[in-house]
């Protein structure tokens, strides 16, 4: 994906969460309950979280908690956005408005503790739950996603962007990706005793609680979150090794072949790094052509 797509992502990005953002803080002004025909304005304050996470902890430990959670979140969005070969914006903006309707409600629950919840459709019985902006980005980029999933996939990873082999050199894409894992390992270490301290001191001061079963709580949901990252880190680090180890065999290929008398241009895949090579590979062949 070129940068100028990458612009309009994360432009479009920050868009939806602001509409989301100002959305709330204009519903909180308007007395409740109001009806607009099928539309109804009725302000709630939901204070659940998912699968009943976090629910019991004191503010800070939550924010940290669904902090953590929303790092991961955007961390698992920027790499599947950057490894989708296939140019397809919509599907792209799909997931853009799956992360930024997730992400509008992470933010309540961090900064407020709950999720504000204003609009429903229909009338008396037959109503919608009542739910907000951020909902109907992520319902809407669910459905653009599912729908393309189910019947335009060909087009995401299009035949000649796939690899059929991973990995082309073991001991150099071995090395590139444990050094990947090696340093992320060493960050969530690093988070872990910071994170460690924190509840150690800041709350166990400021609450006058027993953090103890509060952090084990918490070890268990990070040491989840950090065998996942752990494992996407390895498989960020075989893909980026592959693109640039797959060139050098191909490279290689190309060689062994011209040496042997075989002229044959170079092609790389769509995704590998070093596509200069197939220009100089052409130039190459465009000299010997006029020489003979």
């Amino acid at each position: 994906m070129n940068k100028n797509h990458w612009v309009i992502l994360i432009i479009t990005f920050i868009f939806l969460i602001l509409i989301d953002q100002f959305s709330k803080s204009f519903a909180q002004e308007i007395p409740n309950y109001q009806r607009w025909g099928y539309f109804n304005f009725n302000l709630k304050y939901n204070s659940g979280v998912f699968l009943g996470f976090f629910n019991d902890l004191p503010p800070i430990i939550r924010m940290v908690g669904i902090s953590t959670l929303g790092i991961f979140l955007f961390f698992i969005y920027a790499t599947i956005q950057y490894f989708l070969v296939g140019k397809f914006l919509l599907f792209r903006h799909g997931i853009n408005l799956i992360i930024a309707g997730i992400f509008g409600n992470l933010i309540d629950r961090i900064i407020k503790g709950h999720i504000i919840d204003f609009l429903a459709f229909g009338k008396g019985r037959y109503k919608t739950p009542v739910f907000n902006f951020a909902d109907i980005f992520l319902w809407i980029g669910i459905l653009i996603v599912a729908y393309i999933v189910i019947f335009d996939s060909k087009d995401l990873m299009p035949d000649q962007s796939k690899r059929k082999k991973y990995i082309i050199n073991k001991k150099f894409q071995y090395k590139h990706t444990f050094t990947f894992v090696l340093i992320s390992l060493a960050f969530c270490l690093m988070n872990l005793v910071l994170v460690f301290t924190f509840f150690n001191y800041a709350i166990d001061e400021s609450l006058a609680m027993d953090v103890a079963p509060i952090f084990k709580s918490y070890l268990i949901i990070f040491s989840i979150f950090s065998i996942l990252f752990l494992a996407l880190i390895f498989f960020i680090g075989i893909i980026t090794s592959n693109r640039v180890a797959g060139p050098i065999y191909a490279l290689r290929r190309f060689l062994n072949e011209f040496k042997n008398g075989k002229i044959k241009e170079l092609k790389l895949r769509e995704g590998d790094d070093f596509k200069e090579l197939e220009d100089i590979s052409r130039d190459i062949l465009r000299l010997l052509s006029d020489r003979q």
